[in-house]
């Protein structure tokens, strides 16, 4: 398997909860790219990992120059970053080759070495969601994952998004609600109340818009803060948000709370926020709807897809929609606490981790029959 991160966001949650459930059934190695809380939780969990750093099929150019000597780079150590995942693989023998993100294409090269089957799972939009240009062209990436034995996208969005022609693409939703989750039975709002936005610091990820709506919230007199939940991806977007928090006097109302772990940060949340322009699926979401923490997300992508609108969360086209179905959750305490039981009964029903393992592993076993 070919893990594309070190550090655990979304995409290696997802992945860890398949190699925890299927470890028993299934032996795994898993290549990431360097040290981190990713190779620590293999280690952990006792699974075979290596650590060897391979170059993306994507990249953040800006400048045509920069991004024709990435293309240049990339294609000139190619076969020499094939021989070294090789070379690592050793003597583990894999049955099937599986990558967990859209960025690395390694993995279906090396499929075709070894003559076994290559299966790609799809979780980002890739170029609208972190601006990605792909090596040496989407066009390629794409023919590749469309000529993959099997092909998984986490929403019927993402699926749209890459337009493959492939028989054999199909989308499996994250397992994310177990049976275990801790669960925050329906009540009155604290005062002052806890709005949270959990993602890496980047523009498309829409915390500005947050701090948009945390303004409006306090000029109709609602004691609110807003905790930003998340690792800086981009420092001078970071910088933007600090000067609009100085500029509108928010500094008592919002705290810069870094990454932090799910259980801690739930427990400091009222209410999730999610301002993403293009997110693929919304991992976060579904985690906060499974524990009774109501949700507000901009209506696209997988948010519009996992959220039904006032009656698992509430979805909004633009900021003065975001501050009133907020200023709705707030105040009417009755439909909130339908929507907050409606929402853990369809995230438990359509985001269960047995339902997850279920598909994804009986895709793993239709390419080794």
């Amino acid at each position: 398997m070919l893990a594309h991160e070190p550090y655990l966001n979304g995409a290696s949650h997802s992945l860890l909860t398949l190699l925890n459930g299927l470890k028993s059934e299934m032996q795994f190695l898993v290549i990431v790219p360097a040290p981190g809380d990713m190779l620590n939780a293999l280690q952990e969990a006792g699974i075979q990992s290596r650590v060897l750093k391979l170059p993306r099929c994507a990249v953040k150019a800006s400048g045509w120059f920069k991004l024709m000597k990435s293309r240049f780079l990339f294609l000139k150590n190619k076969a020499h970053h094939l021989q070294r995942l090789k070379k690592v693989l050793g003597d583990f023998k894999p049955d099937l080759i599986y990558t967990n993100t859209s960025v690395q294409d390694l993995g279906f090269d090396l499929s075709l070495i070894f003559n076994k089957p290559h299966i790609w799972h799809i979780r980002e939009y890739g170029d609208k969601d972190f601006g990605y240009q792909y090596l040496p062209s989407k066009q390629s990436v794409r023919k590749k994952i469309n000529d993959s034995n099997a092909v998984i996208f986490t929403t019927q969005d993402l699926l749209r998004h890459w337009n493959l022609s492939s028989k054999n693409q199909e989308v499996i939703y994250n397992g994310i609600v177990s049976q275990h989750i801790p669960f925050r039975h329906p009540a009155s709002m604290p005062n002052p109340l806890c709005i949270s936005i959990v993602g890496l610091i980047m523009p498309t990820k829409g915390q500005l818009d947050a701090l948009m709506i945390l303004r409006q919230l306090l000029d109709k007199q609602f004691n609110v803060h807003l905790r930003i939940f998340g690792k800086i991806n981009d420092s001078e977007y970071e910088q933007t948000l600090r000067k609009f928090v100085s500029e509108h006097q928010l500094q008592n109302h919002v705290e810069w709370k870094g990454y932090m772990e799910q259980d801690e940060l739930y427990a400091q949340t009222d209410i999730l926020l999610s301002c993403a322009l293009s997110e693929g699926f919304g991992r976060t979401l579904v985690e906060a709807m499974g524990r009774g923490i109501p949700v507000v997300a901009r209506r696209q992508g997988g948010p519009a897809e996992i959220i039904q609108d006032m009656q698992t969360g509430y979805l909004y086209d633009d900021i003065r929609e975001a501050t009133e179905k907020i200023q709705m959750c707030i105040v009417e305490d009755h439909s909130r606490k339908e929507l907050i039981s409606s929402a853990r009964e369809y995230a438990r029903s359509h985001f269960s981790i047995e339902n997850y393992l279920e598909k994804v592993s009986a895709a793993m076993l239709r390419q080794n029959l």
